[in-house]
């Protein structure tokens, strides 16, 4: 029991999203190591996720609404991984660092266009 309750802690304190301080060298990626990039796009991530639930439970009374929500999202997440997946094999040289530079950037532009809809 005191095993899961050390695992639920844990947990709690990874799903707590970064403060101000931490995001804001998330605006300079150019300049960060892969590291950071990797927080920067977990961190956007969950706050891509917690803006697409609000505009899920905002229309949750329109069943067509949802319904058209959640194909624009998912067509969003497959030009995404495309996009980025093509600047991937298409670097020779710091490829993975460009294509983490592609997703977080292309998360920060679908996060304004989600919160202005």
């Amino acid at each position: 029991m005191r095993f899961l309750a050390i695992i639920h802690i844990c947990l709690i304190i990874l799903s707590c999203p970064a403060s101000a301080k931490d995001l804001h060298h998330c605006n300079k990626l150019e300049s960060l190591d892969i590291k950071k990039l990797e927080f920067c796009l977990q961190q956007r991530d969950i706050q891509l996720n917690k803006v697409y639930s609000k505009l899920y439970s905002f229309h949750k009374e329109s069943p067509k609404k949802l319904e058209l929500l959640k194909e624009m999202q998912s067509a969003w997440i497959q030009m995404r991984y495309a996009q980025c997946g093509f600047i991937l094999y298409s670097k020779e040289y710091d490829a993975a660092r460009a294509s983490l530079i592609c997703e977080i950037s292309l998360i920060q532009k679908r996060l304004q266009e989600l919160e202005s809809i």
